[in-house]
């Protein structure tokens, strides 16, 4: 390499590696175009968290969105409003539950007043998808929540049917305590 002249960059490299070699910090903060305080903020964690180095978390803390704010009692209004608005539709005139006259059902009636994108975003946390038919999309009751609903229906018509049998037995068989009983019975004993 005797006798060839450096470039400029050449030359600059060449002065950006010599650094005092007491001075440690700076030449590692130098040599990856790091500040200082990076470096001894490295060297803290390293002694503290036991020689293990972890990268910060990608996730950040979000601000919490309005509609995750609802109370239960509005949750409840805007899932009783969609079940009736199915309800008061006939078979001759069927009515579509849209955000827009859910929306407006709500404001008519003083229950809640959120924005469309907002029930739109609360609507599958209550229990409700969209379902898709062709080009037209419709709002229906998730799978899991119509199971919830069909397995209550069967336990409470068992249970109902088990009342009515109860009723059908004779008064006589029951004993209604010490009262009822046959005073000349206990006489004998």
């Amino acid at each position: 390499m005797k006798g060839k002249t450096l470039s400029s960059q050449s030359r600059g490299l060449v002065l950006f590696l010599l650094l005092p070699l007491l001075a440690v910090q700076e030449r590692v903060a130098r040599a990856l175009s790091i500040s200082l305080s990076t470096i001894t903020r490295i060297q803290r964690r390293l002694s503290s968290n036991d020689n293990v180095l972890r990268s910060p978390g990608k996730k950040r803390p979000r601000k919490k969105s309005k509609t995750t704010d609802l109370s239960h009692a509005v949750r409840h209004n805007i899932r009783d409003t969609v079940y009736q608005m199915y309800s008061e539709s006939n078979d001759d005139e069927q009515k579509h539950v849209t955000i827009v006259n859910l929306n407006k059902t709500l404001k008519e009636k003083e229950l809640a007043s959120i924005s469309n994108s907002s029930l739109q975003r609360v609507l599958p946390t209550i229990g409700f998808k969209y379902k898709k038919d062709g080009n037209r999309r419709f709002l229906v009751e998730q799978s899991s929540i119509a199971l919830l609903r069909t397995k209550f229906l069967r336990s409470y018509n068992d249970y109902n049917q088990l009342v009515v049998l109860m009723e059908l037995i004779p008064m006589y068989y029951y004993d209604f305590g010490k009262n009822s009983r046959d005073s000349t019975i206990l006489d004998e004993k």
